[in-house]
């Protein structure tokens, strides 16, 4: 799913959630440079600094989002504060695949990603 997707986006700037990392190799893709690698609380990175990371997320302004399924606890690691965001400026794309979720970025008044 997730290279039919790019291949009908790809000039997109993505992001790959937990369970996708290795996706930006795999894909010859530069990872996101202030963000953790992967989303492990005191582990790949501080408690503290999930207010931080969040709003470096936001800023990043993800065209598309590949996420592991909810139900398989594929978010479950993200910061509130992130997951927020996820919700409130994403759409979760319709999509057959039970094993990725497809985000993306909503579009406000004027056309404009939010």
């Amino acid at each position: 799913m997730i290279d039919h997707d790019r291949i009908s986006h790809p000039r997109e700037k993505v992001f790959f959630g937990s369970r996708f990392e290795f996706e930006y190799a795999r894909l010859g893709l530069e990872s996101p440079k202030n963000l953790p690698p992967w989303w492990h609380r005191g582990s790949s990175h501080a408690v503290e600094d999930e207010p931080r990371l969040a709003e470096i997320f936001d800023q990043e302004r993800f065209d598309t989002l590949y996420l592991a399924p909810r139900i398989y606890n594929g978010n479950i690691r993200f910061p509130a504060k992130l997951q927020h965001v996820v919700d409130e400026k994403y759409d979760r794309i319709p999509s057959s695949d039970r094993l990725v979720e497809i985000y993306r970025r909503k579009i406000s008044f004027g056309g404009k990603p939010r």
